[in-house]
């Protein structure tokens, strides 16, 4: 799952802003995603494993909106790659 496109699975949580900083970081440096994701500590592992699972990815999200919104509205923008 090194494939920047698993970004549109977390864009709800992460926000856009946040997913394209971190798109752009894995793709210059080579960095997986989910662990540029990891690092960024915006989403527990947890939840992140989760929103990865093959069963999520096939079925939607099965994250209640409650936790979308907690962890959206607790976000720090992650620093660039420069």
């Amino acid at each position: 799952m090194a494939s920047a496109n698993i970004a549109t699975v977390l864009n709800p949580v992460l926000r856009y802003e946040a997913a394209t900083a971190l798109v752009a970081e894995a793709i210059a440096t080579g960095a997986s995603f989910p662990e540029l994701v990891r690092h960024s500590a915006l989403i527990d592992d947890a939840t992140l494993t989760r929103m990865l699972s093959p069963e999520n990815l096939c079925q939607g999200s099965t994250l209640p909106q409650d936790s979308v919104s907690e962890v959206a509205s607790s976000q720090q923008p992650p620093a660039t790659a420069k």
